[in-house]
C-alpha cells in the first residue's frame, strides 16, 4: 500500500462529497481509497438524514407548540375580562398555568433540539478524524453498520 493511497483515503473522510465525485468520475481504481471514501460518504450522509430529522422534529414542536399557545391564550384573555372575577377568573388562572406551561415545554423543548446537533457534532467529527488517523495507518477500519454496506458495493 503506497503512501498516496493512504493520503487520498484521508483526503476522502476530510473532503466527503468532493472526494466522491472525484473518485466516481475518474473511475479511481484503487479498492482502498474506493472504500474509504465510500464510508465516508455514507457516514456522512447518515449524519446529514439524522440532523435533518431532528430538526423537522423541532420544527414541529415549535409550530405545534406556538399554535397551542396562541390558541390557548384567547380563552385565558376572554375569561380574565369577565367581570365579576368569580369562576371566570378562576378558570381564567389555570388556563393561564396551563398555557405558561405549554410555552415552558415548547420553547424548552425546542431549546434542546436546537442545541443537540451542536453537542453531537463533537463525538460525530471525533469519530470521523478517529477513522481517517486508521486510514492513515493503511488499515481498512470499517465502521459498524456503515462498513459492512460499503464493502458489498465497493
Amino acid at each position: 500500500m503506497d503512501v498516496d493511497a493512504e493520503a487520498a483515503a484521508v483526503v476522502g473522510y476530510l473532503f466527503s462529497i468532493l472526494a466522491l465525485l472525484v473518485v466516481v468520475a475518474g473511475g479511481e481504481e484503487n479498492e482502498f481509497v474506493r472504500f474509504h471514501v465510500f464510508q465516508s460518504a455514507a457516514y456522512n450522509l447518515v449524519v446529514g438524514v439524522g440532523i435533518a430529522g431532528v430538526f423537522l422534529v423541532g420544527t414541529v414542536v415549535v409550530t405545534v407548540g406556538t399554535a397551542l399557545v396562541f390558541l390557548l391564550t384567547w380563552p385565558v384573555t376572554l375569561l380574565a375580562s369577565v367581570p365579576d372575577g368569580g369562576a371566570g377568573g378562576a378558570i381564567a388562572s389555570v388556563l393561564l398555568f396551563v398555557v405558561f406551561g405549554l410555552f415552558v415545554l415548547v420553547f424548552g423543548l425546542s431549546f434542546l433540539l436546537a442545541v443537540f446537533p451542536l453537542v453531537a457534532a463533537v463525538p460525530v467529527f471525533g469519530y470521523l478524524v478517529y477513522v481517517a488517523y486508521r486510514a492513515s495507518l493503511g488499515e481498512r477500519y470499517a465502521m459498524p453498520w456503515i462498513g459492512p454496506f460499503v464493502e458489498r458495493y465497493v
